[in-house]
């Protein structure tokens, strides 16, 4: 997490404005490795690409940066639609765990604006 990026949001936006974005971002982030995977087992890497691209900047813009690198390598693996030499299933299944500590950061962030 970059707690840099989450403070300038809270200076800018103040507490009431930004706690309900940190709480969608946490439940959003909580879903993303299963809407990633399902996407990929139905073969549909242009919504792999897209869903990836999405949640990237939804990532970025609450400073997190692990997830959104991984989103990243996720979306550009996509976009070459093929499971070749390094498939996306493989970074869509390593995905959850980067998932996961990013939702108990926002988390820890919520009870520290005091939600």
């Amino acid at each position: 997490m970059d707690d840099e990026r989450l403070n300038l949001l809270l200076d800018s936006l103040g507490p009431p404005a930004l706690l309900p974005f940190v709480q969608e971002g946490a439940a959003i982030f909580e879903r993303c490795s299963d809407e990633l995977l399902a996407c990929l087992q139905a073969g549909r890497f242009a919504d792999l690409r897209a869903l990836a691209h999405l949640r990237r900047g939804q990532a970025a813009t609450l400073g997190c940066t692990h997830l959104a690198q991984a989103l990243e390598e996720i979306e550009t693996l996509a976009s070459q639609e093929t499971e070749a030499a390094d498939p996306p299933s493989r970074r869509v299944g390593a995905i959850a765990p980067v998932a996961l500590e990013t939702v108990a950061a926002l988390r820890g962030f919520t009870k520290r604006l005091g939600a």
